[in-house]
């Protein structure tokens, strides 16, 4: 009875955040029990379908997350894949939106690798993890080796050795990353993630556009431009680019692009 009560008590505190008020300053979120503890309740499919609801409906009011409630979701994916290993969409969750907002972490990554054992005819997570390695760690290396793995998958899409090869050959880092949320859109049946990666793509081919513009700079001067803005003196821009995010494109020290917004 008392492990009845106990889960309940839970799942009832999880339940009241479900929808938060819009006039809330804050989102309290509830701590996190350890796996081991909610095994021992029993019904640990159920928590982890509570969890992974929970955090769908944190992300739909994404522009009032701090830091802290990204980290909760990252702890509570973690918590739910725990509970259930086989559960797919905790890792297309935990590879496609969490990394955005936290970068490169140890439990994203675990996570993802786990789901090698555990979903082996699922072509998608060495896909996840391949974009994983590529954008997130910077490691050419292992992304080119996971998304082999996917690509050698007899349900993968065919579109995916050609993807492996630029990989390969890309030698910039926007590159391979808007190939790969070309992808990912193809795959993608959910609406609302479909505009987030096409808001995102928009961005990626707005800086790849804006370096490869710089590059032919340099060519023509032997030097990198001060600022953006020499592009327009030199005529290889007729403005600047707009962030779909609201920020303001900058050029970095090392010749690079990055904007003000940090893509959020």
């Amino acid at each position: 009875m008392w492990k009845i009560l106990f889960l309940g008590i839970f799942c009832l505190a999880l339940a009241a955040q479900i929808v938060p008020s819009q006039k809330q300053e804050y989102l309290w979120l509830p701590p996190l029990p350890k796996p081991e503890v909610v095994r021992i309740l029993g019904q640990s499919h159920l928590l982890s379908d509570i969890l992974f609801i929970k955090t769908a409906i944190l992300f739909s009011d994404a522009d009032r997350l701090n830091e802290k409630s990204w980290q909760w979701m990252l702890d509570a994916m973690c918590l739910a894949h725990h509970l259930d290993v086989h559960y797919f969409e905790i890792y297309f969750f935990t590879a496609n939106v969490l990394p955005w907002q936290l970068g490169a972490r140890h439990k994203i990554e675990t996570t993802l690798k786990s789901g090698l054992k555990y979903l082996p005819n699922h072509w998608e997570i060495p896909f996840y993890l391949a974009f994983y390695y590529l954008y997130f760690v910077r490691d050419k290396v292992k992304a080119a080796k996971y998304l082999s793995l996917a690509a050698h998958h007899h349900k993968a899409p065919h579109y995916l050795p050609l993807l492996t090869a630029r990989i390969y050959a890309e030698a910039r880092h926007h590159g391979p990353a808007i190939l790969f949320l070309k992808s990912l859109l193809r795959e993608t049946q959910d609406e609302r993630i479909k505009k987030r990666i096409e808001k995102r793509l928009e961005a990626l081919q707005v800086l790849s556009f804006l370096e490869s513009r710089i590059q032919i700079f340099k060519r023509q001067s032997g030097h990198l431009p001060k600022d953006l803005k020499q592009l327009i003196d030199a005529g290889l821009l007729k403005e600047i680019p707009k962030d779909p995010y609201g920020g303001r494109f900058f050029l970095k020290p090392d010749g690079t692009v990055w904007t003000t917004s940090n893509l959020r």
